[in-house]
């Protein structure tokens, strides 16, 4: 499926700028999950994330290294891909 074109042009005068639309994510923990050592999801762990998109980013395969890289990050879990997705995480859109 073709993603919306999210680009638009400004004219003023002589200046075109072009501006590109970003969505803003707040990706959080549905529920507590253990899938073992490291691997521990808590309800109310979320994080942000910046897209160039207003797709769902747990929609988008090409998005999941990225959360869980941000989840491993602030929370100094150890989480791959294959556990970033709906069935655990719910995202909401904030900006």
């Amino acid at each position: 499926m073709r993603q919306p074109d999210t680009t638009f042009v400004l004219r003023n005068s002589s200046h075109r700028l072009k501006c590109l639309i970003m969505a803003l994510w707040k990706i959080s923990a549905k529920n507590n999950w253990n899938w073992g050592v490291g691997k521990q999801l808590v309800k109310g762990m979320f994080i942000e994330l910046s897209t160039p998109s207003t797709s769902n980013p747990l929609g988008q395969t090409k998005y999941l290294d990225v959360i869980a890289k941000a989840f491993n990050t602030k929370y100094s879990t150890n989480f791959d891909k294959s556990k970033m997705s709906s069935s655990y995480l719910i995202s909401e859109k904030i900006g």
